[in-house]
């Protein structure tokens, strides 16, 4: 089966990324120079490719990511730069030569309903915790954007809440940018508000976000009662070998939207299955040789066909 497009619709979406490393191994293990790594990364991705960052959570073997994108171009082009930096560097630290992430990743886009934001945040928040290897998001002792919602700020913290959604710029490079090397060092990460939460002041979310947190604390802690279960602990997480592979991976794909209500689940389908048909009924005519067919927009046209000898249709005419 081939790959799924990637789809944005008209006017940009919020969006949950995901990606899992090589074999599932620890290559993200939390520790000081990964976490620093991981900033520093991610604060250039954010420069180059002014995406909105809602969310981040890194867990040993995967990342999840809450952003705001205007297309696919720039969703394609922040995370592609931020998985490869992040290889080479996290690559360098660990002596790891080999592949490094196990496929490409996985995109989810979330619809405009508060109750399908406010779940993919909470799932978010629940990195780390849902896996029984810590009490509460907020012993994860990696890069975690539960440490903007905490109580008081902590030890080591990196993310600083905006008190707005700020713009969007298109899908392309900030001009003013000429380097792409890394910085230095990072101060903090801005995290934009959802934006059903945009109109919201900076102590309202964190209060909304906090109980969240708290909730995820209640229900993990019955969970793991329950089942007469206990968690790993932050110091257990930190002695693991980054070569090492976790013992089970989910193998469930990632959902094409995340939304409350059948109704807008349907509507999402509908836009996707019209912005398909419009891409392959192009493609057809791009391969039989109208390099002039024309593609929806927000889309990524295949490469041209190859021209040779016997394609002499193709070959442009000179003066």
């Amino acid at each position: 089966m081939g790959r799924r497009l990637r789809y944005v619709p008209p006017g940009g979406s919020l969006v949950e990324v995901s990606s899992r490393t090589f074999q599932g191994r620890f290559l993200l293990r939390p520790s000081r120079e990964l976490n620093e790594i991981v900033v520093r990364v991610l604060t250039r991705a954010l420069e180059l490719w002014p995406v909105r960052l809602h969310g981040v959570a890194f867990l040993s073997n995967h990342f999840h990511l809450l952003l705001s994108v205007s297309d696919a171009r720039q969703l394609s082009g922040f995370v592609g730069y931020f998985k490869g930096q992040l290889a080479k560097e996290a690559g360098r630290l660990h002596g790891w030569e080999g592949k490094f992430w196990s496929r490409r990743f996985d995109s989810a886009l979330v619809t405009g309903e508060a109750t399908a934001q406010i779940s993919r945040l909470r799932y978010l928040l629940a990195q780390g915790t849902k896996e029984g290897l810590v009490a509460s998001p907020l012993d994860w002792p990696g890069v975690h954007s539960a440490q903007a919602f905490a109580p008081s700020p902590r030890p080591g913290g990196r993310f600083l809440l905006e008190t707005s959604e700020g713009s969007l710029e298109p899908g392309r490079l900030r001009r003013q940018i000429a380097s792409t090397a890394l910085p230095k060092s990072s101060q903090g990460i801005s995290l934009s508000p959802l934006p059903c939460w945009a109109h919201l002041c900076v102590e309202e979310q964190r209060r909304r976000a906090a109980n969240l947190v708290k909730a995820i604390e209640v229900e993990s802690g019955q969970e793991r009662l329950e089942r007469g279960a206990a968690v790993l602990g932050a110091e257990q997480v930190l002695r693991q070998n980054p070569h090492a592979r976790a013992r089970v991976l989910g193998s469930l794909p990632a959902p094409q939207v995340h939304a409350a209500t059948r109704a807008a689940r349907a509507a999402f389908r509908d836009g996707y299955a019209l912005f398909v048909e419009a891409y392959r009924r192009a493609a057809r005519r791009f391969r039989a040789g109208d390099l002039g067919a024309r593609f929806p927009e927000g889309c990524f046209p295949p490469a041209p066909p190859f021209v040779g000898r016997g394609s002499p249709d193709l070959v442009p005419e000179f003066a």
